[in-house]
């Protein structure tokens, strides 16, 4: 969300700053306001891209972490299913619960060691 408005901002700033340019460029005048205008505009849009740029990497870092789980688990012949309810009232708060069940699948070998 933040990333579709702060791009929107900062087009519309910098088409603004160009249109200005060209009114300016139309009546005879140089200025360098319209390029200032533009700047400011293309420093707008960073705003909305960090975020979207923070969520990417988090949800880089959570896939890892969970293909290491699911190595470990698999190690042990366990397997596990999550079930995760997202409810959302009038107000739009929102009341998450999870519940994670865990499996053996079959007779793994340390077992048969003991």
């Amino acid at each position: 969300m933040n990333f579709v408005v702060f791009m929107s901002i900062g087009v519309g700033v910098i088409a603004f700053g160009y249109l200005f340019g060209e009114y300016l460029w139309d009546a005879g005048w140089i200025s360098t306001v319209p390029l200032f205008i533009m700047f400011v505009g293309l420093s707008i849009i960073p705003f909305g891209a960090n975020p979207l740029r923070q969520y990417i990497q988090s949800i880089r870092v959570a896939n890892l972490k969970k293909q290491e789980l699911d190595e470990v688990l698999k190690l042990y012949n366990i397997e596990y299913a999550i079930d995760i309810t997202v409810k959302k009232d009038f107000h739009g708060n929102q009341d998450i619960s999870s519940v994670i069940h865990f499996q053996r699948s079959g007779k793994s070998d340390f077992l048969k060691q003991v």
